[in-house]
């Protein structure tokens, strides 16, 4: 399922752990992930760097943004895995992202359209 232009503001969900963060592509806040504390979710790994990622929103699309010494990994509901290194991926439909290492229970953070 694609997120989709509409008149409803579409909404990015990440769960990772006990955490959940919401992203609204409404306004024009820049959301932040990684080892600092004021990033709007905080990954405390080996792998992450301390402003590992943003995302930003092209047309009610998600774009996640790589700004990493060691890129970061998505897989997409079709499975396909991507390495992203200093570059950015429009997130689609539901899937999983790691910052700094392959993909594992431990490292992954759901993402999910709404």
């Amino acid at each position: 399922m694609e997120a989709r232009s509409s008149s409803a503001s579409a909404r990015l969900i990440l769960h990772y752990g006990n955490q959940r963060v919401a992203l609204d592509a409404a306004g024009n806040h820049e959301y932040t992930l990684g080892k600092e504390a004021d990033n709007d979710l905080q990954v405390l790994r080996d792998w992450v760097s301390r402003y590992h990622v943003s995302f930003k929103v092209d047309h009610q699309y998600f774009v996640l943004v790589d700004h990493s010494t060691n890129g970061t990994f998505v897989q997409t509901e079709d499975e396909r895995v991507t390495h992203v290194h200093r570059h950015d991926l429009r997130l689609w439909g539901d899937g999983y992202f790691s910052l700094g290492e392959p993909l594992d229970k431990a490292s992954a953070i759901r993402f999910e359209h709404h």
